[in-house]
C-alpha cells in the first residue's frame, strides 16, 4: 500500500459511486461506463451533483487503487472495482446495514407491563429461547452500565440472569408475564425491593 492510499479519505460521493458499482456488481454488471454511474446517482440515490465532480471522483479512486478502467479522450470507461475496492464496497455495506439496524431499535418502542405481586408459591415452567426455566418471578433489569438481563427467581430463592439486547429480554420478560409469572422492571439485579 503506497503513501497515497494510506492517507487516501473517501468523500461521500466516493462512497456512493462505490456503493452503485456494488449494487451493479450484484445486478451482475462487472463494469460500466461513466453515464451509467451518473445516471444511477441521479435516479436511485438523488444525488445532485456534476459530471465533473464525479469524474474527478472515479480518477481518485484509481489512483487509491479502488477502481480500475480505461480512459479515451479523458473519459473513463469499462469503470470497475478492483479487489480492494470491492472490499472497501462491502465494508460500507456493512456500516450502512449497522447504522439502519441502530436507529430501527433506536426507534422502536415497547412498553413493558407490571405484574404486581410477590415470588409465586409454586414455580412455572416457562420456555425462554431454547431453554425450559422454573420460575416465581421475573424482572427486566438494567444495569447501570445500561446492558440489560432477565433476571429469573424460583421458590427456593436461586436466581438465573439472562443477558442480551433490551428488544431481546423485553420479548422473553413480556413472555413470561403472559405466563402468569410475577414481574417488575429494576435497576441493577439482586432482590426487588
Amino acid at each position: 500500500m503506497t503513501d497515497s492510499e494510506k492517507s487516501f479519505r473517501r468523500s461521500a460521493l466516493q462512497n456512493k459511486i462505490i456503493k452503485v458499482l456494488m449494487e451493479m456488481k450484484r445486478g451482475g454488471i462487472a463494469a460500466t461506463q461513466l453515464k451509467s454511474i451518473i445516471s444511477w446517482l441521479k435516479e436511485r440515490e438523488g444525488e445532485k451533483t456534476f459530471d465533473s465532480n464525479v469524474r474527478r471522483s472515479i480518477f481518485r479512486l484509481k489512483e487509491a487503487g479502488l477502481l480500475q478502467f480505461t480512459v479515451s479522450n479523458g473519459t473513463p470507461f469499462d469503470i470497475s472495482l478492483t479487489e480492494q475496492g470491492y472490499l472497501q464496497g462491502l465494508n460500507i455495506s456493512q456500516k450502512v446495514t449497522l447504522a439502519h439496524d441502530a436507529f430501527k431499535s433506536s426507534t422502536l418502542c415497547i412498553s413493558l407491563p407490571v405484574r404486581l405481586g410477590t415470588v409465586l408459591a409454586t414455580d412455572k415452567e416457562v420456555k425462554i429461547d431454547t431453554h425450559t426455566y422454573s420460575v416465581s418471578r421475573a424482572d427486566f433489569v438494567i444495569r447501570n452500565d445500561g446492558k440489560t438481563c432477565l433476571q429469573l427467581s424460583n421458590k427456593q430463592g436461586e436466581v438465573k440472569l439472562i443477558d442480551g439486547p433490551p428488544l431481546v429480554i423485553a420479548r422473553w420478560y413480556k413472555q413470561v408475564l403472559e405466563a402468569g409469572v410475577a414481574g417488575g422492571v429494576q435497576i441493577n439485579e439482586g432482590k426487588p425491593g
